[in-house]
């Protein structure tokens, strides 16, 4: 039984038991009746049907992500080698935050965790790692893409930009202002020279194509002589899903932000 009392703000359910008692002549038929307070039993079950109903939405997600990395990694590998080390390390990623958001951080992570995570993968880079921005959570669907554009902005920094030479340096910053904008700067330093590559891999599409699709901006990038620059520009918070149309104002770029053509 579910009763409701005036005044106060939570139901309670109860339990009702009726017995039979043995017939007394000048009673008639009669019944002990037995009310159980059962609202911590009840409240527990639906926390836990709620807690597997996100749990299977939540696999059911990361399952559409492992099958986009691993049809796109194909598609830009040259071999099978080349398929298994960039197949492990995008999966190794996705996995660091499907354990980190199965704990204590149910709702979502911030960008800090996210990117403390990556440089605790790869500890030899984090003098080179320079982080700024506020704390602000993004929901657990934004994390894990932004998870893995991270992951990818790493990996390639290590191999051809500024994490690949001792004087490199990166300069990651975001930002979420008061409007409900979202940016995220990825700024690389130390290179002598670097050229854009000649194709374009699952990487760049992470970072291009996927990751601004999720959270419902933009992206920009520019392969300046100094090294890699990326920025995410989001007219919305990334926290809650955004709808936006293709005519809605963004964010201008930060003034020091280089955007160079093709």
């Amino acid at each position: 039984m579910r009763q409701t009392i005036a005044g106060e703000q939570d139901d309670r359910w109860w339990s009702i038991r009726m017995i039979p008692l043995p017939q007394v002549a000048a009673h008639g038929p009669m019944v002990m009746m037995r009310f159980d307070d059962v609202t911590a039993r009840v409240l527990a079950l639906r926390r836990r049907d709620g807690v597997v109903d996100e749990l299977q939405h939540r696999i059911g997600n990361l399952l559409t992500l492992v099958r986009i990395i691993a049809r796109r990694t194909v598609q830009t590998s040259e071999d099978l080698e080349v398929f298994l080390t960039a197949f492990d390390e995008r999966i190794d990623a996705l996995g660091r935050t499907h354990a980190f958001l199965s704990g204590e951080n149910w709702d979502g992570m911030t960008m800090r965790q996210i990117l403390d995570q990556q440089i605790d993968a790869d500890p030899e880079v984090r003098d080179q790692i320079f982080a700024r921005g506020p704390s602000w959570r993004l929901s657990v669907r934004h994390a894990q893409t932004v998870a893995m554009a991270i992951n990818e902005l790493f990996t390639n920094a290590k191999t051809y930009g500024a994490l690949s030479v001792p004087d490199g340096r990166v300069d990651v910053s975001w930002d979420h202002p008061s409007d409900g904008s979202y940016n995220f700067i990825w700024k690389e330093s130390g290179l002598s020279r670097q050229l854009a590559p000649k194709t374009t891999g699952f990487g760049m599409q992470i970072l291009t194509q996927l990751l601004p699709l999720q959270m419902g901006g933009r992206a920009v990038h520019a392969f300046t002589p100094t090294g890699f620059h990326y920025a995410l520009l989001v007219a919305g918070g990334a926290a809650v899903p955004v709808e936006m149309a293709p005519d809605d104002p963004l964010p201008d770029l930060p003034e020091d932000f280089v955007d160079l053509p093709g």
